[in-house]
């Protein structure tokens, strides 16, 4: 995540997990994650999310301004 001002932004929890079944259609939502900036309301505050994953970029798809991953694969945990 970033922002753009001087205050970084810190996410509501350490780490987010996930429990996806291998059953769940693409197209669904399967979490979300939450920052808040220091930086208050305004343009200063503005966030934008991004997935750095090339594996998480093949099956997901996250909103960069709401922080919601959607499924856009099918899972199969054999492989």
């Amino acid at each position: 995540v970033t922002d753009t001002n001087d205050n970084a932004p810190v996410f509501q929890s350490m780490a987010y997990s996930f429990d996806i079944p291998e059953n769940v259609p693409r197209g669904s939502r399967v979490g979300q994650v939450i920052a808040a900036d220091a930086d208050g309301e305004g343009a200063n505050s503005q966030l934008s999310y991004a997935l750095i994953s090339d594996w998480a970029n093949d099956v997901f798809s996250l909103n960069p301004s709401t922080g919601v991953f959607t499924l856009t694969s099918s899972l199969d945990y054999e492989q």
